[in-house]
């Protein structure tokens, strides 16, 4: 966790230590807090882009209309430019979620076996509710089936007249695996054993 202090200096934001010595120079029209380690910041024209510590940008300026001011346990919500559909990334700047859903309810946070954060991620696909959760092995959980584009490229989708889509029933994840599952009852998901451990079923446990 960065303890690096947001100031502001001429209507401008950068950030500094606790001792005073200015680590970012007040350059951008809105700065927030640092969260896992990358700060939220706007430029003159008001575009978003994460930065770390160095101010390297981990997501460029201009790549999405909105993201997340705060990181959950290492995920983020954003917003493509079409200004329609919402996805999650983590803390380096991969897709975690895959972009297409209608929208994403602010991230949550709850404890799992051996004192570990898991994330839960809720909103709306196709006008239908859905809710998932993301574990600390990076085992994403869906309770339906979910359309996604084949050979996905972030700044193609940007623009809704270049997109194409085909049929996938699995998510595209930021470890380059693919995980998927189907549930009879959409809304009562959370009621279902989700399968955090794959072969013992003593390993199993319940999301409540």
């Amino acid at each position: 966790m960065s303890d690096l202090i947001v100031f502001q200096k001429n209507n401008l934001f950068g950030a500094k230590y606790p001792s005073g010595r200015i680590a970012i120079t007040p350059k951008y029209k809105e700065m927030y807090p640092f969260s896992c380690g990358l700060s939220l910041v706007r430029n003159e024209k008001y575009q978003y882009a994460y930065i770390n510590i160095t101010e390297k940008q981990i997501v460029s300026f201009g790549t999405y209309i909105w993201c997340d001011p705060q990181f959950i346990c290492g995920y983020a919500r954003v917003k493509l430019m079409d200004n329609i559909h919402w996805g999650v990334i983590d803390t380096l700047g991969k897709i975690a979620i895959y972009p297409n859903l209608d929208y994403i309810l602010p991230l949550e946070s709850f404890k799992i076996w051996g004192n570990n954060n898991a994330v839960k991620i809720a909103g709306r696909y196709k006008g239908t509710e859905v809710a998932y959760i993301i574990d600390p092995m990076s085992r994403i959980n869906l309770p339906i089936d979910f359309e996604f584009m084949s050979n996905f490229d972030l700044e193609e989708y940007s623009f809704p007249q270049k997109a194409t889509s085909t049929k996938r029933n699995n998510l595209f994840t930021n470890d380059n695996s693919n995980k998927f599952s189907s549930l009879d009852s959409r809304e009562e998901w959370e009621d279902q054993t989700l399968d955090a451990f794959e072969g013992d079923e003593s390993n199993y446990w319940n999301i409540e």
